[in-house]
Protein backbone atom coordinates (compact mmCIF):
# COMPACT_ATOMS: atom_id res chain seq x y z
CA UNK A 1 0.00 0.00 0.00
CA UNK A 2 1.42 3.39 -1.03
CA UNK A 3 -0.47 6.66 -0.85
CA UNK A 4 2.03 8.91 -2.60
CA UNK A 5 5.37 7.43 -3.62
CA UNK A 6 5.70 5.32 -6.78
CA UNK A 7 6.06 1.58 -6.34
CA UNK A 8 8.28 -0.73 -8.38
CA UNK A 9 7.28 -4.37 -8.65
CA UNK A 10 9.53 -7.12 -10.00
CA UNK A 11 7.97 -10.27 -11.44
CA UNK A 12 9.95 -13.49 -11.80
CA UNK A 13 8.91 -16.54 -13.72
CA UNK A 14 7.68 -19.45 -11.66
CA UNK A 15 10.38 -22.05 -10.94
CA UNK A 16 9.12 -25.44 -9.70
CA UNK A 17 12.56 -26.10 -8.19
CA UNK A 18 11.94 -23.33 -5.66
CA UNK A 19 8.49 -24.61 -4.73
CA UNK A 20 9.34 -27.79 -2.84
CA UNK A 21 9.30 -29.13 0.68
CA UNK A 22 11.85 -27.65 3.07
CA UNK A 23 13.55 -31.00 3.59
CA UNK A 24 14.01 -31.44 -0.15
CA UNK A 25 15.40 -27.92 -0.54
CA UNK A 26 17.91 -28.60 2.23
CA UNK A 27 19.05 -31.84 0.58
CA UNK A 28 19.43 -30.04 -2.73
CA UNK A 29 21.45 -27.26 -1.09
CA UNK A 30 23.82 -29.48 0.86
CA UNK A 31 24.43 -31.92 -1.99
CA UNK A 32 25.32 -29.11 -4.41
CA UNK A 33 27.50 -26.86 -2.25
CA UNK A 34 30.48 -26.76 -4.67
CA UNK A 35 28.29 -25.50 -7.53
CA UNK A 36 26.51 -23.03 -5.24
CA UNK A 37 29.79 -21.65 -3.87
CA UNK A 38 31.17 -21.21 -7.39
CA UNK A 39 28.00 -19.38 -8.47
CA UNK A 40 28.10 -17.11 -5.42
CA UNK A 41 31.71 -16.23 -6.23
CA UNK A 42 30.75 -15.43 -9.83
CA UNK A 43 27.83 -13.28 -8.66
CA UNK A 44 30.09 -11.38 -6.24
CA UNK A 45 32.85 -11.06 -8.82
CA UNK A 46 30.57 -9.69 -11.53
CA UNK A 47 29.17 -7.11 -9.13
CA UNK A 48 32.26 -5.37 -7.79
CA UNK A 49 31.71 -2.10 -5.94
CA UNK A 50 33.94 0.86 -5.14
CA UNK A 51 35.13 1.16 -1.58
CA UNK A 52 33.70 4.24 0.10
CA UNK A 53 34.54 3.40 3.70
CA UNK A 54 31.90 3.09 6.40
CA UNK A 55 30.39 -0.13 7.65
CA UNK A 56 31.65 -3.18 5.79
CA UNK A 57 28.67 -5.41 6.56
CA UNK A 58 24.92 -5.01 6.58
CA UNK A 59 24.90 -6.70 9.99
CA UNK A 60 25.41 -4.36 12.96
CA UNK A 61 27.99 -5.04 15.64
CA UNK A 62 26.29 -7.34 18.18
CA UNK A 63 25.19 -5.64 21.39
CA UNK A 64 26.72 -7.07 24.55
CA UNK A 65 24.25 -9.59 26.01
CA UNK A 66 23.73 -10.08 29.73
CA UNK A 67 24.05 -13.40 31.51
CA UNK A 68 20.30 -13.50 32.07
CA UNK A 69 19.63 -12.77 28.38
CA UNK A 70 21.94 -15.58 27.33
CA UNK A 71 20.21 -17.92 29.77
CA UNK A 72 16.76 -16.97 28.53
CA UNK A 73 17.42 -16.84 24.79
CA UNK A 74 19.67 -19.90 24.62
CA UNK A 75 18.24 -22.02 27.43
CA UNK A 76 21.60 -22.60 29.12
CA UNK A 77 22.68 -22.70 32.75
CA UNK A 78 24.00 -19.60 34.50
CA UNK A 79 27.48 -21.15 34.46
CA UNK A 80 27.43 -21.68 30.70
CA UNK A 81 25.96 -18.24 30.12
CA UNK A 82 28.70 -16.70 32.26
CA UNK A 83 31.37 -18.59 30.27
CA UNK A 84 29.87 -17.40 26.99
CA UNK A 85 29.83 -13.81 28.18
CA UNK A 86 33.51 -13.96 29.15
CA UNK A 87 34.29 -15.19 25.63
CA UNK A 88 32.13 -12.43 24.14
CA UNK A 89 34.04 -9.82 26.14
CA UNK A 90 37.42 -11.15 24.98
CA UNK A 91 36.39 -10.81 21.34
CA UNK A 92 34.84 -7.39 21.92
CA UNK A 93 38.05 -6.25 23.59
CA UNK A 94 40.02 -7.17 20.46
CA UNK A 95 37.46 -5.94 17.92
CA UNK A 96 39.72 -3.14 16.70
CA UNK A 97 42.18 -5.80 15.48
CA UNK A 98 39.45 -7.18 13.21
CA UNK A 99 37.47 -4.10 12.20
CA UNK A 100 40.18 -2.27 10.24
CA UNK A 101 41.17 -5.38 8.27
CA UNK A 102 37.53 -6.33 7.63
CA UNK A 103 36.57 -2.84 6.46
CA UNK A 104 39.53 -2.64 4.08
CA UNK A 105 38.59 -5.76 2.09
CA UNK A 106 37.41 -5.34 -1.53
CA UNK A 107 33.65 -4.79 -1.77
CA UNK A 108 30.98 -6.37 -3.91
CA UNK A 109 27.23 -6.83 -3.98
CA UNK A 110 26.36 -9.59 -1.50
CA UNK A 111 23.17 -11.62 -1.31
CA UNK A 112 23.59 -12.06 2.49
CA UNK A 113 21.18 -14.99 2.78
CA UNK A 114 22.43 -17.85 0.62
CA UNK A 115 20.40 -20.72 2.07
CA UNK A 116 18.08 -23.58 1.09
CA UNK A 117 15.20 -22.15 -0.91
CA UNK A 118 17.23 -19.05 -1.81
CA UNK A 119 19.83 -21.00 -3.79
CA UNK A 120 18.72 -24.01 -5.83
CA UNK A 121 20.68 -26.24 -8.20
CA UNK A 122 18.63 -27.59 -11.09
CA UNK A 123 19.77 -29.08 -14.41
CA UNK A 124 23.30 -27.84 -13.88
CA UNK A 125 22.18 -24.27 -13.15
CA UNK A 126 22.19 -22.47 -9.80
CA UNK A 127 19.31 -20.04 -9.30
CA UNK A 128 19.30 -17.40 -6.56
CA UNK A 129 16.17 -15.82 -5.15
CA UNK A 130 15.06 -13.56 -2.29
CA UNK A 131 17.43 -10.59 -2.54
CA UNK A 132 15.72 -8.74 0.29
CA UNK A 133 18.92 -8.62 2.36
CA UNK A 134 21.28 -7.78 -0.51
CA UNK A 135 23.80 -5.02 0.20
CA UNK A 136 27.45 -4.09 -0.30
CA UNK A 137 29.88 -6.23 1.67
CA UNK A 138 33.39 -7.70 1.69
CA UNK A 139 34.20 -10.44 -0.81
CA UNK A 140 33.67 -13.79 0.86
CA UNK A 141 31.11 -12.61 3.40
CA UNK A 142 28.32 -14.44 1.54
CA UNK A 143 29.92 -17.67 2.72
CA UNK A 144 28.73 -17.13 6.28
CA UNK A 145 25.26 -18.57 5.65
CA UNK A 146 26.64 -21.35 3.48
CA UNK A 147 28.88 -22.41 6.36
CA UNK A 148 25.94 -22.25 8.78
CA UNK A 149 23.66 -24.29 6.52
CA UNK A 150 26.31 -26.98 6.24
CA UNK A 151 24.87 -28.23 9.55
CA UNK A 152 27.23 -30.49 11.50
CA UNK A 153 29.83 -30.41 8.74
CA UNK A 154 30.64 -26.79 9.54
CA UNK A 155 32.56 -28.05 12.58
CA UNK A 156 34.84 -30.07 10.27
CA UNK A 157 37.87 -27.90 9.37
CA UNK A 158 38.38 -29.71 6.06
CA UNK A 159 34.81 -29.01 4.94
CA UNK A 160 35.03 -25.27 5.57
CA UNK A 161 38.51 -25.08 4.08
CA UNK A 162 37.17 -26.65 0.88
CA UNK A 163 34.35 -24.08 0.73
CA UNK A 164 36.78 -21.19 1.20
CA UNK A 165 39.25 -22.57 -1.33
CA UNK A 166 36.53 -23.21 -3.92
CA UNK A 167 35.30 -19.65 -3.51
CA UNK A 168 38.80 -18.20 -3.94
CA UNK A 169 39.39 -20.22 -7.11
CA UNK A 170 36.04 -19.15 -8.59
CA UNK A 171 36.46 -15.44 -7.82
CA UNK A 172 40.09 -15.15 -8.96
CA UNK A 173 39.12 -14.19 -12.56
CA UNK A 174 37.45 -11.09 -11.07
CA UNK A 175 39.74 -10.37 -8.10
CA UNK A 176 43.22 -11.59 -8.98
CA UNK A 177 44.80 -10.47 -5.72
CA UNK A 178 42.27 -12.08 -3.39
CA UNK A 179 43.76 -14.49 -0.87
CA UNK A 180 42.40 -17.34 1.19
CA UNK A 181 43.08 -15.33 4.34
CA UNK A 182 40.98 -12.43 2.98
CA UNK A 183 38.03 -14.69 2.29
CA UNK A 184 38.40 -16.45 5.63
CA UNK A 185 38.42 -13.08 7.42
CA UNK A 186 35.28 -11.93 5.59
CA UNK A 187 33.39 -15.20 6.07
CA UNK A 188 34.11 -15.68 9.78
CA UNK A 189 33.70 -12.02 10.73
CA UNK A 190 30.29 -11.87 9.06
CA UNK A 191 29.45 -15.23 10.67
CA UNK A 192 30.28 -13.66 14.05
CA UNK A 193 28.24 -10.52 13.37
CA UNK A 194 25.14 -12.51 12.45
CA UNK A 195 25.29 -15.54 14.71
CA UNK A 196 26.17 -13.85 18.01
CA UNK A 197 23.55 -11.12 17.74
CA UNK A 198 20.62 -12.38 19.80
CA UNK A 199 18.13 -10.18 17.98
CA UNK A 200 18.30 -12.86 15.25
CA UNK A 201 16.57 -16.12 16.12
CA UNK A 202 19.32 -17.94 14.18
CA UNK A 203 21.85 -16.77 16.80
CA UNK A 204 20.06 -18.36 19.75
CA UNK A 205 21.84 -21.70 19.61
CA UNK A 206 24.74 -22.31 21.94
CA UNK A 207 27.00 -24.44 19.75
CA UNK A 208 27.18 -22.15 16.67
CA UNK A 209 27.27 -19.09 18.97
CA UNK A 210 30.28 -20.51 20.77
CA UNK A 211 31.79 -21.64 17.46
CA UNK A 212 31.53 -18.11 16.05
CA UNK A 213 33.48 -16.77 19.03
CA UNK A 214 36.13 -19.49 18.68
CA UNK A 215 36.65 -18.86 14.98
CA UNK A 216 36.92 -15.12 15.38
CA UNK A 217 39.44 -15.62 18.19
CA UNK A 218 41.56 -17.66 15.77
CA UNK A 219 41.37 -14.86 13.16
CA UNK A 220 42.31 -12.25 15.79
CA UNK A 221 45.28 -14.37 16.85
CA UNK A 222 46.52 -14.57 13.27
CA UNK A 223 46.18 -10.83 12.74
CA UNK A 224 48.04 -10.08 15.96
CA UNK A 225 50.87 -12.40 14.95
CA UNK A 226 51.20 -10.92 11.45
Amino acid sequence: SAQRDPVSVMYFRYLPALDRETSELRRNFRSNLPAIVASVAEFNGRNQLPHHGGDASRYPFPPRPSVSELQLRMNVSVERADDLLRRVDRVRGDWSVISDAYSSLPRCLCHNDISPGNAVHMDGIVTFGDFGLASPGPIGSDLHTIIRWSAGKMYEPGHVENLLTSYVEAIRPYYRAVSLSDVSLAAWTTFYLRYTNLKYSSARYERPFRFALEQLSVIIGRLKAA
